[in-house]
């Protein structure tokens, strides 16, 4: 009975180990009036609405390309596309969409800009709020470059969980008076209960009672 414990606590940790792999979406303009799961996450709805002054070029729905992994206790999207300002210019994106849990409460939610830049006066941010069903803001973020300095990460606690949350972002880039800004990625993270480390946790009882 021990070995059979242990030969199982093992291939649940060699599971855990095993690497992620990026699967790619396609643009969010697939899935407007679709959803795709990922890591017992469903993500639809979503929307996409730019402008932009000065000349600057609006980003929409088919120029944000959507990939997406799990690592662990992490389902993770990466958002990539084209928003750049030049001096006197702004763009600026909201993007909307729902996520809904299929099996365990998501507890967290992480916010990165991930492929960024910015000279002079320019400024590169990324605003964030999360709506739960009774379309109370739970959680707001806020990622940025600009002169007064950078904060490219941001985390929101949904303890002690929510099964649906609606995402709206606010992707901005402005080069100001006498500068340049970018953003080509980020990436967002939504924590879920792990089920192999939950099986994990049993399977330390079992061993433990055993060794009782």
């Amino acid at each position: 009975m021990k070995k059979t414990v242990f030969t199982l606590a093992l291939a649940a940790v060699f599971i855990a180990a095993s690497p992620a792999a990026v699967v790619d979406f396609g643009n969010v303009s697939d899935w407007e009036s679709s959803t795709f799961t990922l890591g017992g996450l469903e993500f639809g709805s979503f929307t996409v609405l730019s402008s932009a002054t000065g000349g600057g070029s609006e980003v929409d729905a088919s120029g944000v390309a959507i990939k997406g992994e799990v690592d662990g206790d992490k389902v993770r999207l990466y958002f990539s596309g084209g928003w750049t300002a030049d001096q006197g210019e702004t763009v600026d994106t909201l993007i909307n969409f729902d996520v809904t849990s299929l099996s365990a409460p998501i507890v967290g939610n992480t916010l990165r800009l991930d492929a960024y830049g910015v000279t002079g006066t320019g400024r590169a941010l990324i605003t964030e709020n999360s709506i739960d069903d009774m379309d109370n803001i739970i959680a707001n973020k806020l990622v940025y470059s600009r002169p007064s300095g950078v904060q490219n990460r941001d985390t929101a606690d949904y303890s002690p969980g929510q099964m649906h949350v609606e995402i709206t972002k606010n992707v901005f880039v402005g080069g100001g008076t006498d500068g340049l800004a970018h953003i080509s990625g980020f990436s967002q993270s939504f924590v879920v209960p792990e089920p192999v480390t939950l099986a994990m946790l049993a399977l330390g009882g079992l061993v433990i009672r055993r060794r009782r």
